[in-house]
């Protein structure tokens, strides 16, 4: 098939290391929605939302205290909508069971649908690199890369900590190098080398968990060197300042 599976024998050389934070900011959530997947290009938030008859892409600007919510693209009844990621003027996004991906031409606060491809099993998470390829997340402890021009399969890697294969991998976002990832039902987030799938470090959000009355983690997405984290159903965002994660090798 052209690509070959990393798969890890050996985990004992694993320890990942607790990355401590600071609460930033904290944002009024302009769609407390089923949060698939989040993106910040600079200018407008995308918000991907999940259930079938709810599933949607919405549209936010990051005001100075408060996201103002622009606009919606409904995605219909039979989709479940999953990650996002955006490169350049396209924002590429995933289905849950639909085995579906879109791309869309984004203009402003506008969505155009020009493309669709399709993947091998359940769509979860999905971001990029520095070389415009997308990474996939499945639920498993899988992470697949494909090109973005013809969506084949470059490589595939399997995360790993110090227990074995690390699953249930949810929704990602790509920094300098490492893949941070939701674990789905848990109160943190990994970070993962892209080189080996070797989990790095771990950020325990337990506290912010218990801000929240509704849902679990999932959705995140970098602004600048800091983290915006939320959940499903959150009503907030958290902006989350990282520490010495630049020492990670």
């Amino acid at each position: 098939m052209g690509f070959s599976k990393k798969i890890k024998t050996n985990y004992k050389n694993s320890h990942p290391v607790n990355i401590p934070y600071k609460i930033k900011k904290t944002y009024q959530n302009p769609d407390p929605c089923f949060i698939q997947g989040l993106y910040y290009d600079g200018d407008y938030l995308y918000i991907s939302c999940g259930l079938y008859g709810k599933s949607r892409i919405s549209i936010n600007q990051l005001g100075v205290n408060s996201l103002i919510k622009s606009t919606n693209y409904l995605l219909g009844n039979n989709v479940f909508s999953e990650g996002i990621t955006k490169i350049d003027d396209k924002l590429y996004s995933l289905t849950w069971k639909q085995q579906v991906g879109s791309v869309f031409q984004v203009t402003q606060d506008n969505l155009k649908l020009i493309q669709k491809f399709s993947y091998q099993g359940e769509g979860w998470g999905i971001t990029h690199n520095y070389k415009d390829q997308l990474i996939m997340s499945n639920g498993t402890d899988t992470l697949t890369y494909l090109n973005t021009q013809n969506f084949q399969i470059v490589k595939q890697i399997q995360v790993y900590d110090q227990n074995g294969p690390v699953i249930n991998l949810n929704a990602l976002a790509y920094y300098k190098g490492f893949i941070f990832a939701n674990v789905w039902y848990q109160n943190k987030i990994i970070v993962i080398s892209e080189l080996d799938g070797q989990v790095k470090g771990e950020i325990n959000l337990k506290l912010i968990c218990q801000f929240e009355t509704e849902g679990v983690l999932n959705g995140l997405t970098f602004i600048g060197d800091d983290l915006l984290v939320t959940g499903k159903n959150w009503k907030t965002l958290y902006l989350i300042s990282l520490g010495f994660f630049l020492n990670l090798k």
